[in-house]
């Protein structure tokens, strides 16, 4: 369902200053409550234009963002596992982030390639 940018506005602005419970605000104007949540933080992270627009961050580098839902491997399987790996293996041996993926994407064996390095 479209909301408008007015509509979006006034029930952000009830929530944040706590005028009206949130339940409220959601059956006055025919919200869902998930609805609004997305809205504030939205809001929160950046401000007017994440209520103007879907993807705020995304649309300015013409990136299509796809929402996969939460705990499902068939979606999001490989980028759970890179960060998985991640954590367990990123250590005192690289000073940042972009030593740790050069040694990724260079160096380091993987298993889907029959525990070779990638070319």
């Amino acid at each position: 369902m479209a909301y408008t940018l007015r509509k979006k506005q006034y029930c952000v602005k009830q929530a944040l200053l706590g005028l009206t419970p949130i339940s409220a605000i959601c059956r006055n104007r025919k919200v869902p409550r998930r609805t609004l949540y997305r809205w504030i933080d939205r809001y929160k992270q950046y401000g007017q234009l994440g209520l103007e627009n879907k993807n705020p961050g995304v649309t300015k580098t013409k990136i299509k963002h796809i929402l996969g839902r939460v705990h499902h491997p068939q979606t999001n399987g490989k980028i759970e596992r890179w960060f998985g790996t991640y954590k367990t293996e990123y250590d005192e041996r690289f000073n940042c982030l972009d030593e740790f993926v050069k040694f990724y994407n260079e160096i380091r064996i993987h298993q889907g390639i029959n525990y070779t390095k990638p070319t």
